[in-house]
């Protein structure tokens, strides 16, 4: 057991995008796709249990918490939503998923 004054760990990406793909969820927003840059990409692959690869080796294609993540070419994470805009439900918008700034020490 850990004394009551260790500092929790620092969250991971994992845990950041599967609070954005909660808070999605809870707006009524369907999340449509994931577009991760390479670096991204590869520390969600780190964590094994966040991506689940196609089990077909000729197809390049792999989900998040049952979201389809691509290897993007826009620096961090993105989250595409229909919904969200209410003038046309059909409107694609994006979110930015990204680890928390470091604290100033």
């Amino acid at each position: 057991m850990l004394a009551d004054n260790y500092p929790a760990p620092a969250p991971t990406l994992a845990d950041c995008l599967d609070v954005k793909l909660a808070e999605l969820s809870r707006a009524g927003l369907t999340a449509l796709w994931i577009e991760a840059c390479e670096a991204d990409l590869a520390a969600l692959a780190v964590d094994a249990y966040a991506l689940m690869l196609d089990p077909d080796p000729g197809v390049d294609r792999a989900w998040y918490a049952g979201v389809e993540i691509r290897c993007g070419t826009r620096e961090l994470t993105w989250v595409f939503v229909k919904g969200e805009v209410e003038d046309d439900p059909e409107e694609l918008s994006a979110h930015i998923v990204s680890l928390p700034d470091p604290p100033l020490v």
